[in-house]
C-alpha cells in the first residue's frame, strides 16, 4: 500500500458532494507473518492488569459469600411454579368444582389467558414469550395452595 486517502462529504438532493479529501502517502507491506518485534509492554499496563484481576477476585469472593439459600429458594419457586400450579389446579378442581367452583375455577382462566398471551408471543417471535407463565404461575399455586388448606381445614 502506498496511500492513504480519507473522503468526507455529504448528501444533498439525492447527490453526494465531497467537501474534503485527504491524501497520505506510507509504506506499508502487508505479509501473512506476524512482525518480527519483540516489544514487551509497558509497566503500566502490567499494573492495569494486576489490578484488574484482582478487582475480579475481590468480586468473585462477594458474590459467591452473598450468594445463599435465597438464590436457590428463588431458582426452586421460578423453575416449579407452573408444574405446581397443574398439580393443584387439578387436585381443587377434582375435589371443590361442586362446593367451591368459583374458588377453584378463576385460576384456571387466568391460566388460559397466560397461555393465549404466551402463544401470541412465540408467534411474534419474542424471546420473552414464557415470562407471564413464569412469574403469575407461582402466584396462582401459592393461592391454590391456601385455598386447598382453608377449604380442608372447613371440612
Amino acid at each position: 500500500m502506498d496511500e492513504i486517502r480519507i473522503k468526507a462529504g455529504f448528501k444533498r438532493d439525492d447527490r453526494y458532494q465531497e467537501s474534503v479529501l485527504l491524501s497520505y502517502p506510507v509504506s506499508i507491506e502487508w505479509t501473512t507473518t506476524a512482525s518480527g518485534s519483540s516489544q514487551s509492554s509497558p509497566d503500566w499496563i502490567a499494573r492495569l492488569r494486576a489490578e484488574h484481576e484482582q478487582l475480579n477476585e475481590q468480586a468473585r469472593q462477594c458474590y459467591a459469600e452473598e450468594q445463599g439459600s435465597g438464590d436457590f429458594l428463588l431458582g426452586l419457586v421460578i423453575s416449579l411454579g407452573l408444574p405446581a400450579y397443574l398439580v393443584l389446579q387439578v387436585i381443587a378442581w377434582a375435589r371443590f368444582r361442586k362446593s367451591h367452583g368459583l374458588l377453584v375455577t378463576w385460576p384456571l382462566f387466568v391460566f388460559v389467558v397466560l397461555i393465549m398471551v404466551s402463544i401470541f408471543a412465540l408467534m411474534a417471535g419474542s424471546n420473552l414469550w414464557p415470562i407471564w407463565l413464569i412469574l403469575i404461575c407461582p402466584l396462582l399455586a401459592l393461592y391454590l395452595l391456601v385455598l386447598l388448606v382453608i377449604l380442608k381445614l372447613r371440612e
